[in-house]
């Protein structure tokens, strides 16, 4: 959490949803505001937004949720994106040109971007 308190995901014994996003992402913000209003009709369910950005802190979380109108949420910052590997969320997918996924990741390395996109030119 924001506090630094943590948090378990999926929450026990709860249905649960997590977003990721980082507050450079303005396409992030309608997500995150129709989130919020769907999480408010189902409040049996635990809506988390998750920052992932390294270079976020609490206070621009906060703000940047509070402009998506969904500042009065409880959120989470997960800088190295463990969560996001944990769960198994891609950041990455390449296709090559026939719309075969060639590679998923998560914060890559140079040197796996570099083969993914090898791969994918080469089967075109």
């Amino acid at each position: 959490m924001l506090d630094g308190a943590a948090v378990r995901v999926p929450a026990p014994g709860k249905p649960t949803a997590v977003y990721f996003f980082a507050t450079g992402c303005a396409s992030c913000v309608p997500p995150l505001r129709a989130l919020g209003e769907v999480a408010e009709a189902h409040s049996q369910v635990v809506y988390l937004p998750v920052s992932i950005s390294p270079y976020d802190d609490a206070e621009s979380i906060r703000g940047f949720l509070a402009a998506a109108e969904d500042g009065d949420r409880a959120a989470a910052h997960d800088p190295k994106a463990r969560l996001a590997q944990t769960l198994k969320v891609n950041a990455l997918i390449v296709y090559d040109a026939a719309g075969a996924e060639v590679y998923r990741g998560v914060d890559p390395p140079e040197s796996e971007v570099k083969a993914a996109f090898a791969k994918a030119s080469a089967q075109s």
